[in-house]
């Protein structure tokens, strides 16, 4: 890359440019493949907004711009149409019919290449893990890849841990949030050398690996390191590839397997547990919706001293700047639950009245009673579901959300309820 950036630059001199007004820019590690990449966006962008400025668009050779013939030919025209010359240190390239019929060809050989490369690629690591040898580092927290031999052995320091943590989990009968803490305040660093997580924590108890067995090529994730530089809605995701084509790969064990699945038993229970308290502490989860970015809120308890306050608030503000994170606020669970109940409280006497279709058991009861008689008995029977509904607990009130309201919309100070109110 640096050579061809060194050939790029001595090009420019060479046609009388000046080097303040060079510019260089760089896509490394980004496959040819992919249209939008930063700096190949970055330099197309300079070019229209300073057309009358810019003179030459030089690069290595015609793979270096796309290696997917329609892009290229995107590209070239994103170039031409600016007024600009297209340059290609490799390629004899003229800006006429035959010249742009000769990249096209060009393209199509290299898009071709590529796809023979990609398949070689792909058939080698199959050979390789029929052999029963890893294709990659996996990355297990406790073991050391040796790429000589391409296994895996023991550290024993993380190790160690590693069953600090499972022991934690069994006998001591710690969540993984309380095992991340005491992991954290005991200055153990975590596998990315950073804070521990729950997460984190959680991850390792699950993964069956530990016991021994490493299955490779169980997941497909063919280009999805492009998804770095694809919007939301193109993301690549990883899929499962059918149980018979995972290959088993023996490892050094560092838990047994009682050990391992008595780990997952409490894990299930500890998941049932909190998603228990979870519905019991935010009836309003599965319904508040982000006015800001439209992504469904979630609950949190956050701890101060001795105290817990419960918060909404929308995932999406955990995203960075660079991805546009949601500028949403927290908002104090107490505040918008009594709102709600507030805004449908009598709504909700109609509904239920409604549904109950009791007028037709008033009429059968009253047949022979007055009319001011039957009033009087509406107006009780209001009266008693008002108190039956005052009474209803966080279940109950979660059950008539459930039944009234689609969804919840929050957006500055402003709440919009919709559904069959």
């Amino acid at each position: 890359m640096k050579v061809q950036r060194t050939e790029g630059v001595n090009k420019a001199l060479e046609l009388g440019c000046r080097p303040e007004n060079i510019y260089v820019f760089s896509d490394e590690g980004i496959s040819g493949a992919f249209l939008e990449r930063p700096q190949l966006m970055a330099a197309l962008n300079m070019i229209k907004e300073r057309k009358n400025d810019i003179r030459y668009f030089i690069c290595y050779d015609s793979s270096r711009l796309s290696r997917n013939a329609a892009h290229q030919l995107i590209i070239v025209d994103e170039i031409r149409k600016n007024g600009v010359q297209l340059i290609f240190l490799k390629n004899n390239y003229q800006d006429n019919a035959e010249g742009r019929f000769q990249l096209t060809i060009m393209a199509a050989v290299d898009e071709y290449e590529r796809a023979k490369l990609k398949l070689r690629t792909e058939m080698g690591k199959r050979a390789k893990a029929k052999q029963l040898m890893l294709t990659h580092n996996p990355g297990i927290y406790g073991y050391d890849f040796d790429p000589k031999t391409d296994t895996l052995n023991i550290n024993e320091d993380h190790a160690e841990n590693v069953k600090h943590i499972f022991a934690m989990l069994i006998e001591e009968h710690k969540s993984p949030a309380e095992i991340a803490k005491k992991l954290n305040n005991s200055g153990i660093p975590s596998p990315r050398m950073k804070q521990w997580s729950r997460v984190t924590v959680r991850r390792m108890l699950s993964n069956p690996s530990y016991m021994g067995t490493l299955y490779i090529r169980r997941y497909d994730t063919r280009d999805c390191y492009l998804n770095k530089f694809k919007k939301k809605g193109e993301k690549i995701k990883v899929k499962e590839r059918p149980r018979n084509e995972w290959i088993p790969i023996n490892i050094p064990r560092i838990v047994d397997k009682c050990t391992w699945e008595k780990a997952q038993e409490v894990l299930k229970e500890s998941k049932r547990l909190s998603e228990k308290r979870y519905r019991k502490d935010f009836i309003l989860a599965p319904l508040l919706r982000c006015g800001i970015c439209g992504g469904l809120m979630n609950g949190k308890a956050v701890t101060k001293g001795d105290k817990t306050y419960r918060y909404y608030f929308c995932p999406e503000k955990y995203k960075s700047v660079k991805q546009g994170g949601c500028k949403a606020a927290f908002i104090r669970a107490e505040d918008i639950e009594k709102e709600v109940w507030n805004k449908i409280y009598n709504k909700i006497c109609i509904f239920v009245t409604k549904e109950a279709d009791l007028n037709k058991a008033i009429e059968q009861y009253m047949s022979d009673r007055q009319n001011e008689m039957e009033s009087i008995f509406k107006k009780k029977l209001h009266y008693i579901i008002e108190n039956i509904l005052c009474g209803l607990d966080s279940e109950d009130k979660r059950y008539v959300y459930g039944l009234l309201i689609s969804e919840i919309i929050v957006a500055d100070n402003m709440i919009t309820i919709k559904g069959r109110l």
